[in-house]
């Protein structure tokens, strides 16, 4: 790779994007022009507006000093939020949208985990120190795409490459060992070359000195992708995942859940959940291997609670029309939906059912969730102290009988029925 390279790719049609073109980003370049400061867009927004891909962040690069940045848009009555001073970064947050804008800046002490770093004006000193040659691609506001390591044909032809040594670039950032993954599973359509890999695998347990917050992070975004089981099995191979996953993976289970998740009939009704992912991963996993991976990978209490609920779901769910409104009673449907998913995924792992069947019942389970009211179990301890019932544990022992007797009519029968019931259970 030649180091004096700067290749210039004139793309003004990206100026046309919606996400450039909103009120708010105008308003950032607008800002910056204004006073005279140079900038350009990096990172995900630039990459993806090359690949007509929906953009989530929008980042920024400038010369300007962090205290330069601040002033400039608080000036201009817009919140700004010192994020990441130390690295030269503030958020800039206009109409509810963040922009993150970071100084250019060169690694000056790196240890794996953190690096230390000095401001410059050298555009290519900053994107000599990002982790793949598409990652360090900017773009001006009259359409240019400044490309200092043959980035942009990467990026076309699907080939995630580290810019300079892997080696290096490895040992500065142990996470980029995951980033790796998690741009091959987005961008990849060339395969990881086997002396990359080799080197990953060889250098596997740097992972583990990272916060479980890091991993969790770039964790999550991999197995969210439609291509996780194939980055799985590289991450298995390499003996990364071993760094944080204290149990064996299931792939076939992983396999079977992405297909229903991205089949299109459903969707428009499932929505990415990272928690369901995890949980579909494994195949009786023990009480402790699951604490140890919520510790691990720094789950929210929230998190942790759903991870073992979704290892735990009801093993005997039922498909016809009175088992699901049963269970809709119990669980609400959000929750039993992804008991569906889960569900379904093992049985067409284990050839207990086909794609088609799952399908079915996945759109039956909306179908009677969209004309689902919960049922209000309509007797309670007061209506049986009016009939001669004492105080007293009994009360309870009663009404739990009622219960389950209304329950098993499917939640028909009314106030009166209740109470005749009582009478002849008190028979």
């Amino acid at each position: 790779m030649n180091n004096d390279t700067l290749d210039i790719y004139n793309q003004s049609d990206l100026l046309k994007q919606s996400w450039i073109q909103k009120s708010a980003t105008q308003e950032v370049i607008k800002c910056f022009k204004k006073a005279n400061i140079p900038f350009r867009f990096v990172g995900g927004c630039v990459r993806d507006s090359l690949l007509k891909k929906p953009i989530k962040d929008i980042d920024l690069c400038t010369p300007a000093e962090p205290s330069t940045i601040i002033k400039l848009f608080r000036d201009n009555n817009f919140g700004v939020y010192e994020t990441g001073l130390a690295h030269g970064t503030v958020t800039v947050v206009i109409e509810h949208q963040p922009y993150e804008i970071t100084t250019l800046r060169y690694d000056k002490k790196t240890d794996g985990r953190h690096a230390t770093v000095e401001f410059t004006n050298n555009w290519r000193a900053d994107a000599a120190r990002r982790d793949f040659t598409f990652n360090a691609l900017s773009l001006d506001t009259e359409g240019k795409i400044y490309d200092y390591f043959q980035g942009y044909p990467d990026l076309i032809k699907g080939v995630v490459r580290f810019i300079g040594n892997p080696l290096d670039r490895i040992l500065e950032d142990h996470l980029r060992i995951l980033r790796l993954f998690r741009f091959q599973a987005y961008y990849g359509k060339q395969p990881i070359p086997d002396t990359v890999l080799t080197l990953v695998k060889k250098h596997a347990k740097l992972v583990a000195v990272l916060s479980g917050e890091r991993i969790r992070e770039e964790f999550f975004k991999i197995i969210l992708t439609p291509s996780t089981t194939s980055i799985l099995k590289h991450m298995v191979d390499t003996e990364v995942i071993q760094q944080f996953i204290p149990a064996a993976i299931i792939f076939e289970k992983m396999q079977a859940l992405v297909s229903l998740e991205q089949h299109d009939s459903l969707q428009e009704h499932i929505t990415g959940n990272p928690i369901r992912r995890l949980a579909i991963l494994f195949d009786n996993i023990d009480i402790n291997s699951i604490n140890q991976l919520g510790q691990r990978l720094k789950l929210s209490n929230q998190q942790k609670r759903e991870l073992k609920e979704y290892l735990n779901y009801p093993q005997t769910i039922g498909y016809d029309t009175f088992s699901i409104r049963q269970l809709l009673y119990d669980f609400g449907a959000e929750r039993l939906v992804n008991f569906f998913l889960l569900q379904c995924a093992s049985d067409i792992s284990r050839q207990r059912a086909n794609t088609v069947e799952a399908i079915k019942r996945i759109k039956a389970l909306y179908d009677i969730n969209s004309r689902w009211v919960k049922p209000v179990f309509p007797i309670n301890g007061n209506d049986l102290i009016k009939h001669g019932i004492p105080h007293g544990p009994e009360i309870g022992v009663l009404l739990n009988k009622i219960h389950n007797w209304w329950r098993k009519n499917d939640f028909n029968p009314n106030y009166q029925s209740c109470l005749e019931y009582l009478k002849e259970i008190q028979q």
